[in-house]
């Protein structure tokens, strides 16, 4: 199910958009993306991420145009999601290693990744929050553990929630 309303800018007041969404299964959005005319970068980026799970809620308001809008309030919970990690792209920035001397450097960590993760997120231009639980998945930080997918050893167990602010 998917609500979209947009109100055009009238006068003093700005253009207003509001999306409602539940029961949403990322890999058929991707799947649909795929075949949408988005342009090559937008396929490969959709592509690397190969998202799966379910978007239970989302509900997201602005005022402004979507590339720059100056209010926002986006909030929703996704279950089962998971969305790859990347290696860091060949020829990569040097960056500082996490207690390492000052000299140390090392290439740039890649993207991080994650799967089976419970995702409950609150947000405003302000600021937010998110509660991630993960149990029977795995996070993926390539670049900066050496076997950066947590894996099977560490599938099945339950973890305390993350929250992030």
């Amino acid at each position: 199910n998917l609500t979209l309303s947009h109100t055009e800018r009238e006068g003093r007041r700005p253009e207003q958009t509001e999306l409602l969404a539940d029961k949403l299964d990322l890999a058929a959005l991707a799947q649909i993306a795929s075949r949408l005319p988005l342009g090559i970068p937008t396929h490969a980026l959709v592509q690397s991420f190969a998202p799966s799970g379910l978007v239970e809620t989302l509900k997201a308001r602005w005022q402004g145009p979507i590339d720059a809008p100056t209010t926002y309030a986006v909030s929703g919970r996704a279950k089962a999601l998971s969305l790859a990690a990347s290696p860091a792209p060949a020829g990569g920035k040097p960056a500082s290693v996490v207690g390492a001397p000052t000299a140390t450097s090392t290439m740039a960590p890649g993207r991080p990744g994650l799967s089976g993760a419970t995702v409950d997120f609150d947000m405003t231009q302000d600021g937010g929050r998110a509660q991630i639980a993960i149990v029977k998945g795995s996070l993926d930080f390539p670049g900066i553990f050496e076997e950066s997918d947590s894996g099977p050893q560490h599938r099945g167990q339950t973890a305390q929630p993350a929250i992030c602010q």
